[in-house]
Parts: C-alpha cells; structure tokens; sequence
C-alpha cells in the first residue's frame, strides 16, 4: 500500500541522484558502471535520505489533519492550502522534485501548517497575500503554457513556493529574496524571450 508507494518513490529519487552524477550512459560498459554504482549507493543514499522523506509524509499527514477539522476558518484560505498540498505532494512527488529538494519541500510543508495554525488570527492579512500570489501563480500557468520548458520556468516555479513561504511563514525563511513584482518582472523576461 502505502509505504511500499513510498518506498519505491524515495528509491526512484534515490536512482535518479545516481544516474544524474553518473550521467546517462551511452553504452554497454557505462550502463553497467550505473548499476554497480547504484548497487553500491542506493542503500546508503536511500539510509540519509529516508529520515527527510519522513518527515515530509508526517507534514502532510498534520496538513490533512488541520484540514480535516478547519470546518470554522475561512473555506478560501483552506481550499488554497489544500490546493498547495496537492501540488507539492502527489503520487511520485520524490521522484519528481529530487533529492535536492527534500528539505526545501519539508520547509514549504511546514509553511502549509503553520498558515493554518495561524489563520484564525490573520485571515485579512492571509487573505491579501493569496490573492496576490494566485494572480502571479495564474500569469506562471499562462507563461507556462505556451513557453517549451527551461530551467528559467523551472527557477520560477521554486520561486513562486518561496514567495508562499515569505508570505505565510517567514520565520522558516525564503531562500532567496523574493517578491510578486520580481516574479512578474522575470516572467515578463521569459514571455518576450
């Protein structure tokens, strides 16, 4: 059931780190250079990264269960929150985002929680920001949309959950400076590229 989704989820995150700094191999030789790296890795990447896994899985666990019983806060703000989850954590998300980005995911699941927990005191304020942020979120999907993917899309994507972050919970910190206006002006580079 579930822990064997995970499990192959953090092995295929795992696998993919491998093959990444390995590179793709070309031949028959370089495969099997893959595999007895991967024989000889996979075990002691998947022991450092499972704990981090963990903890992203007891985050959503805490998310869906803040959720579940916000039947007395704003349903907007709830709904969005909800929405952010199902984003960020899907069937495959591990394997998706990469190892390097376990922590940052943990940190953006912890900002999910804490904008719930402080909801009941901040709705005004919250409700400001998600509204700013589903704008700009709305001109990424249209940019998005219509621009074949690039590490600059990418970049933005990563972006627009440290602004989530700056706006909902600073104290875990954004990686970087960010704003709506930054993000609108670099999607406005990438649209006239």
């Amino acid at each position: 059931g579930e822990r064997k989704e995970w499990f192959e989820d953090l092995t295929l995150a795992c696998l993919g780190t491998i093959i990444d700094d390995a590179g793709i191999p070309w031949n028959g030789d370089e495969f099997t250079e893959i595999q007895q790296r991967a024989r000889r890795d996979l075990p002691r990447l998947a022991a450092t990264w499972a704990p981090v896994a963990a903890e992203m899985i007891d985050e959503t666990a805490a998310i869906r269960m803040a959720i579940v019983s916000a039947d007395q806060l704003p349903q907007d703000c709830v709904s969005d929150a909800r929405n952010h989850l199902d984003r960020l954590s899907f069937p495959g998300h591990m394997n998706s985002m990469g190892l390097n980005r376990f922590h940052d995911m943990v940190r953006y699941l912890r900002g999910i929680r804490y904008r719930l927990e402080k909801l009941p005191s901040r709705v005004m304020l919250d409700r400001t920001s998600m509204h700013e942020i589903l704008a700009v979120e709305d001109f990424y999907d249209t940019v998005a949309s219509h621009m074949p993917w690039s590490r600059e899309i990418e970049a933005v994507a990563w972006s627009l959950e440290e602004l989530r972050i700056s706006a909902f919970a600073q104290h875990l910190g954004a990686r970087e400076k960010v704003s709506v206006k930054r993000i609108r002006r670099r999607l406005d580079q990438i649209a006239a590229a």
